[in-house]
């Protein structure tokens, strides 16, 4: 059966007149030039907005904040709709935890040690039974030593938390040395005196002068007490 072909338009041909109006509204703005864009001036803060952003990052609690924005999940609300916190309402939210704890108030800190170490022996219990479910394969010795681990830093936070609970009393005992010709320096020793050159040091062997440091003549007769009235002094006999 015979089909008939299309006949083709002579190249260099217009098909429509749409095509000369097109043609001719290029040519009459072909001469337009595109305005200029102007580059973006960067902002710059103030002296005084740097100074506080400063402040802010050496805050401790904006510190935390980045570390629970970036690990903490989405929230649900009650309509249904998640969301996350931004890291400026949760460093306030740490600041007032701060300020209770400065003030005395640990029962946060408490519920927060109590809670870490169930969270801990939940990791201790799901490691050890890792471990017995791996038996003797390469595995299990690692699983094994993750969960002592764990443990440990459970045993560590309890006693974290008793010492917050019931904190240490401070005794101080005084020394007391009771000896016979002992000689106890507790302290720096005092430094010695300076001397001139050539002269002895005389302070060991010189005698005890001044008021109330009277001589003690040894061959004096005695005076009776009252203690003894019945005692007398010793008459002068075979004396020198």
């Amino acid at each position: 059966m015979a089909t008939r072909k299309a006949a083709r338009r002579p190249a260099g041909k217009p098909h429509t007149a749409k095509t000369k109006g097109r043609q001719l509204r290029e040519r009459a703005t072909s001469h337009r030039k595109l305005p200029t864009q102007r580059p973006a001036v960067p902002r710059v803060a103030s002296p005084e907005e740097r100074a506080k952003g400063a402040r802010t990052n050496a805050l401790p609690s904006f510190h935390a904040a980045c570390v629970v924005h970036d690990w903490q999940p989405e929230l649900v609300d009650g309509d249904g709709v998640n969301f996350t916190p931004g890291v400026n309402e949760i460093a306030a939210e740490l600041q007032k935890q701060a300020e209770l704890v400065h003030g005395g108030e640990l029962g946060r800190a408490e519920s927060m040690l109590i809670t870490q170490a169930h969270a801990l022996q939940a990791i201790f219990a799901m490691l050890a039974q890792q471990a017995k479910r791996a038996q003797l394969t390469q595995g299990a010795q690692g699983l094994l030593g993750m969960a002592l681990k764990a443990q440990a830093q459970c045993r560590a936070t309890l006693q974290t938390l008793v010492e917050v609970k019931f904190p240490r009393q401070t005794q101080f005992v005084r020394q007391q040395n009771v000896a016979v010709n002992q000689q106890v320096n507790n302290g720096t020793a005092a430094p010695a005196m300076p001397r001139a050159h050539g002269e002895e040091d005389k302070s060991s062997t010189e005698l005890i002068e001044g008021a109330g440091h009277e001589a003690v003549d040894c061959s004096a007769p005695g005076t009776p007490g009252a203690t003894h009235p019945k005692l007398a002094a010793v008459a002068p006999i075979n004396r020198a």
